[in-house]
């Protein structure tokens, strides 16, 4: 479950509700996990410790970088690599091939301090679930 939110969160960094597409500029920046919706059911995100937030930088130069932090507060991921924008799609590509967060996420909705990112899981029977990612811009 960490790692579907983790992969929300980094492909969270931007939404249009523009037909056109997602301007990327809306991306860049830091956004923490607020939470995510699996087939409909909402769960908020539940931060592991309590003195410190996983956070999710974009870069304006295409780079990203997280870390995310165990109950002890101490990183329990600490990832980089690199992201792309075209049209309401967000392309994340971790630098390690084992990487916590990689792949393609839909777009749905974003403003200047909110994201919903889309991302459709098939199981090996053939059936799908359908997450959504909800980020807030941090402050």
């Amino acid at each position: 479950m960490r790692r579907l939110l983790f992969l929300a969160a980094l492909a969270a960094m931007s939404c249009s509700d523009e037909k056109a597409g997602v301007d990327a500029a809306n991306i860049i920046g830091t956004w923490h996990m607020a939470g995510q919706k699996v087939n409909g059911t909402y769960a908020a995100y539940d931060e592991s410790c309590a003195s410190a937030t996983d956070l999710y930088v974009f870069g304006a130069d295409g780079t990203y970088g997280t870390t995310i932090y165990d109950s002890d507060c101490e990183p329990f991921v600490s990832e980089s690599g690199h992201w792309t924008r075209q049209g309401k799609t967000l392309q994340v590509l971790d630098l390690d091939p084992a990487a916590y967060l990689d792949g393609s996420f839909t777009v749905d909705h974003y403003n200047a301090n909110e994201l919903w990112l889309r991302k459709e899981v098939l199981a090996d029977d053939g059936t799908s679930t359908i997450i959504f990612y909800y980020l807030e811009r941090a402050n």
